[in-house]
């Protein structure tokens, strides 16, 4: 048909009246962006929206039409019968009913306006991303964005412009649960129960200086205290709303909540156990409400784009049980590969960990090879496949020069891995995906351990460099000749009850049928830890005994372990036993968010359960692990993302600190789309607060710049060019800003002349930075560049979970796990603790330099030096003892190794604390084949000076000083070892890190070995003292290491 030619007419109405709609075509034309004119056909009962799913199908076909972005960037423009360009906006309408002049369509691209664009652009580099990249991917990826910001715009709805709801998502109050004050948190108060505090009254937002100080009453509500402070001449009334606010002073923290008793507040018993000096300002709320922060929210173009319904599907139960599944592999790309080499690839299906399929191999073929086709069939009948399979590929290779290369697991020299992908078999809408597929293998970077990378990404969207990239071309055949989809809930739940009509039964009535002896073996079985693989009679006792586990407590993870979710009988009754199975732990949520649970429902149960159960500080205190196991889903649009995404937004310390482990891991290709995807939804829902990390962006920036030249120009670059580069920095405000590191500070500038660069290797940055806020302290904090902080991060926040089950029972060990964030790869920001020193530099002044690692009173006449009366002596003494029991504990049952003079640190008051993890669970260092570390933990002689109050531990004066320390300790470690499953669950939700310590289960292995928790607690007990004993009998191997060190760095 010539260009130049009227296309012909539309059917006439009395055609689509006297016909059936459904059964009549008509032609139409498009225009598309690329210059194509593209001719096609299409029923009038077609939806706009189906009618451009087969066109961009089409136009896909022509490699010119590449450069279109997804087609939900684009809609329909046409001419009307009264000759009016019309654009087709509802794309939910069918041919017959438009009333157009012709069917001549033009593709065009949905106009945003400047604002849209701006917005985007700003985006991108927030999260340093190009946005335009995610136009032009598939389906998975818009209706991924779409949804997510969907989600922004409905909490924002909810949160509207009432000023309250602003001022606690900005400012968030903490407050600890809980009405029983802490024995050692009522120790800080006077007799009748109060503590002294400043206050400094605002007017009109302007501070005065005069400060007033208050006893106040620690079970006073907040209202009460502001009350008080406004009416000091007046009898506090009882509780009223007040028109002021709590601020604490030199942090943008607010307590919000006025009914709750002022001890309760997080920032009041911080201080307070510190021995810090509580001060606070008293501000008008009016000046709070209208110095909050409003935006627009702008909705981006893609938002609205119609999603097709699928339609003409078959169910996945329906085909024939004999038909098993089977690809066909088309091609592998040489690129990259070794010359002189036997290449074969690996098959195999996975749901989760477990492998429901042989491993199928090609015939192995030389690098150069160009005749593929080869078939591998699973002997798996599609009909069964999980809702979550995953098809895993591993290449490997056999030297014709030698033996081969050994991997560890494998007896018999038979080859190496190269490369790994994986793919889904089922799409995000859960069509079993068939035609021709384009995979982008991934090197191994060492030497695995297993056979294949299951637990590594699914993502299509992104591919390697091209220098990394080997390219697996496959063919999935069409199982049917319609789309195969699995089941919807309704035919699972109808199959299951067909399959087992006990479903039916009630659980009391189904308990009837078994006896005391049945439970209390289940009970044994469910009791055993995550880390020990249980025998396959024991996972088919606890199928047995299925439709009464929801009546043992947390035993859901170890029935999920023994369905064969390659059965769909079994996977049909997990369905239906989940929906009505009780709430759950936290500790067991998070443990079905691993990768050995890969089944969607369970994964939407377990966010449900964390969704509802997880109070914000407890869900930003798990937040590292919910980001790392964002991995783990089979999908980008997920229940845990929509989560994390609306807790973001109700809180915006949640909020930044997301954004910040999430950029931090955008350098990876593998994570830049389903992170990205997640930054720019939350980024368009943070308003205004993306100006503070803009901000923060270019100050790190900056530091890194600083740090780069540094290391390059070595003793050439001296403090002072440092600081007056810093001054130049400051004066041009880029350390003006909220701070990454804890955004409850507002930093304002430099105090250059504070800040130098550190002696170490990476030169990091001593940082003092001045406060925004008139009498607020400086901020003290390190920036490093070229240390990865993520495993300093897991490890400190460990402690900080240890000491909240401590003080949850009522133990004080006076832990110091100062704030560590990584921002960026090999970058981030550390706390620096203020009046502390290593006990290097204390041995050195106090011991007579390195040969005070063998003094014994060293670090007590520090202490002594520090604290000039004697009841400051005393509770020094009182912190150390305390804190080192701790740290005993702590670094014992994590495995921390590298423990040297320089990485232990002691406050004036007494607290000891340990920094620089580069080794944990059981890592140590060795020399020579010898371990550095020969004691479980640090305990030295100049450690237990300080514990005996001034002597020897060997003296019969100091033997209650040291039973009652290793009593603190044992208290410490059992209470660790009740815990034990939720420090498993943590770190193995930690796996997918890429840390070299933590790749495995094996390398948690160290800490269920250090918990003795295959005996019983008696038994634990006396093998931590069996511990305890040896690091005091070899404590003279750490002087002696301590020495050395002191040696070699002085040298």
């Amino acid at each position: 048909m010539s260009m130049n030619s009227d296309p012909p007419a539309l059917p006439k109405k009395t055609d689509i009246i006297y016909g059936s709609v459904s059964s009549i075509t008509a032609d139409l034309h498009f225009m598309l962006p690329s210059g194509i004119y593209l001719p096609m056909k299409a029923l009038l009962s077609a939806t706009l929206a189906e009618v451009k799913e087969r066109l961009f199908e089409e136009a896909s076909k022509d490699p010119i039409n590449r450069i279109l972005k997804h087609k939900s960037f684009y809609l329909f423009i046409a001419i009307n019968k009264n000759g009016i360009r019309q654009e087709c906006g509802d794309e939910s309408k069918r041919l017959s009913e438009l009333e157009l002049y012709r069917f001549f369509f033009k593709v065009q691209e949905r106009v945003g306006n400047v604002e849209d664009k701006i917005i985007d652009g700003t985006i991108g580099l927030l999260i340093s991303k190009n946005l335009s990249e995610f136009n032009i991917m598939g389906g998975e990826v818009q209706e991924c964005r779409r949804n997510l910001v969907n989600t922004v715009e409905k909490v924002l709805r909810q949160r509207g412009s009432d000023s309250h709801l602003l001022a606690r998502y900005y400012y968030p109050p903490k407050v600890a649960s809980g009405e029983i004050l802490p024995d050692l948190l009522m120790e800080t108060l006077t007799e009748d129960g109060k503590f002294n505090a400043i206050f400094y009254i605002s007017q009109d937002g302007k501070q005065s200086n005069t400060e007033m100080r208050i006893l106040v009453p620690a079970c006073a509500s907040v209202n009460q205290v502001v009350f008080n402070v406004l009416n000091p001449t007046l009898p506090v009334q009882q509780e009223h709303e007040m028109d002021h606010v709590l601020k604490v002073l030199g942090e943008s923290s607010y307590f919000l909540d006025g009914h709750v008793e002022i001890i309760r507040y997080k920032h009041v018993r911080n201080a307070l156990m510190r021995g810090e000096e509580l001060r606070f300002k008293v501000i008008p709320l009016k000046v709070l409400y209208d110095s909050l922060p409003r935006t627009k929210f702008i909705k981006p173009v893609y938002a609205d784009a119609m999603v097709p319904i699928e339609k003409g599907t078959t169910s996945l139960w329906s085909i024939n049980p004999e038909i098993t599944y089977f690809i066909t592999i088309k091609w592998i790309s040489s690129t990259n590969l070794p010359e002189n080499y036997k290449l074969q690839l690996q098959a195999c299906l996975y749901h989760g960990d477990r492998i429901i399929s042989e491993i199928i191999n090609t015939p192995e073929y030389k690098f150069d090879n160009d005749q593929f086709d080869f078939r591998l069939e699973f002997p798996v009948p599609v009909c069964s496949m999980p809702r979550s399979t995953k098809l895993c590929f591993n290449l490997t290779a056999t030297s014709d020069n030698s033996k081969g290369l050994t991997l560890k697991r494998f007896k018999k020299p038979i080859f190496t891995a190269l490369a790994w992908a994986n793919m889904m078999v089922f799409d995000y809408h859960g069509i079993l995906i068939n035609g021709h597929q384009t995979l982008h293998m991934r090197r191994y970077e060492e030497e695995p351990e297993e056979c294949f990378n299951y637990i590594g990404t699914t993502d299509s969207h992104v591919v390697g460099t091209t220098m990394q990239k080997i390219v697996l071309e496959i063919d999935i055949p069409i199982f049917h000749r319609t789309k195969v989809k699995y089941p919807d809930i309704t035919e699972i739940t109808n199959h299951a009850y067909q399959v087992n009509p006990g479903l039916k039964k009630g659980t009391i009535e189904l308990g009837r049928m078994y006896t005391s002896d049945h439970i209390d073996k289940l009970k044994k079985i469910i009791n055993t830890d995550r880390l020990v693989e249980l025998e396959e009679i024991d996972l088919q006792y606890v199928w047995d005994l299925r439709l009464i586990c929801s009546t043992c407590e947390e035993s859901l993870p170890k029935l999920l372990t023994a369905c064969d979710w390659s059965n769909r009988d079994s996977v049909a009754e997990i369905e239906v036993i989940l929906q009505r199975w009780p709430e759950i732990s936290i500790n067991t949520a998070l443990e079905l968010l691993d990768y050995s649970f890969a089944d969607r429902s369970v994964r939407d149960f377990a966010v449900k359960n964390l969704s509802q159960q997880l109070t914000d500080d407890y869900f930003a205190e798990y937040l590292l692990q919910l980001v790392q196991v964002l991995k783990y889903e089979p999908y980008l649009y997920c229940s845990l993302a929509v989560m994390l995404l609306e807790k973001s937004l109700w809180n915006a310390h949640i909020g930044h600190f997301l954004f910040w482990h999430l950029r931090a891991e955008m350098h990876l290709p593998e994570l830049s789309v389903r992170y990205g995807i997640l930054l720019e939804s939350y980024c368009r829902g943070a308003g205004a607060y993306t100006q503070q990390l803009d901000l923060q962006i270019r100050a790190l920036k900056k530091m890194k710049q600083l740090t780069d030249n540094l290391q390059t120009q070595g003793g050439g670059y001296t403090q002072d060019k440092l600081r007056e580069k810093l001054q130049e920095y400051s004066d041009g405000k880029i350390f003006t800003m909220a701070s990454p590191l804890n955004p409850t500070f507002l930093l304002d500038g430099l105090q250059s002349t504070k800040c130098k660069y550190m002696d170490s290797k990476m030169k990091p940055l001593w940082m003092v930075f001045n406060n925004q806020e008139q009498l607020g302290k400086s901020v003290y904090q390190i920036f490093k560049n070229g240390d990865d902080l993520r495993q300093d991060m897991i490890t400190i926040q460990l402690f900080r979970i240890m000491d909240s089950l401590w003080q949850d029972q009522g133990l004080d060990l006076r832990l110091s796990p100062y704030g560590c964030l990584s921002t960026g790869n090999q970058i981030g920001m550390i706390e620096i603790v203020l009046n502390s020193y290593t006990l290097a530099k204390i041995h050195k002044k106090y011991g007579g330099g390195a040969k005070g690692a063998f003094s014994s009173q060293s670090l007590y006449n520090y202490l002594v030096d520090a604290n000039k009366d004697s009841k400051q002596i005393d509770n020094a003494i009182k912190n150390f003892t305390l804190s080192c029991a701790g740290y005993c504990v702590a670094t014992f049952v994590l495995g921390i190794g590298d423990r040297h003079s320089d990485n232990i640190m002691m406050k004036e008051n007494g607290q000891l604390f340990h920094i620089d993890f580069g080794h944990f669970l059981g890592n140590f260092k060795s020399k020579f084949g010898i371990k550095r570390e020969r004691v479980p933990f640090v305990l030295t002689r100049d450690f237990l000076y300080i514990i005996c109050r001034g002597r020897e531990h060997t003296d019969a004066v100091a033997i209650p000083h040291m039973t009652g320390f290793r009593n603190l300790c044992e208290r410490g470690y059992l209470i660790l070892r009740q815990n034990a499953s939720l420090f498993i669950n943590l770190l193995s939700m930690m796996l997918s890190t890429g840390i070299p310590e933590l790749r495995s289960i094996e390398d948690i292995a160290y800490m269920r070995d250090a918990l003795c928790l295959d005996e019983s607690e008696s038994t634990a007990r006396d093998f931590f003292r069996a511990k305890f004993a040896e690091a005091i009998n070899n404590s003279i191997t750490v002087s002696i290491n301590w020495y050395i060190h002191g040696i070699a760095r002085k040298s």
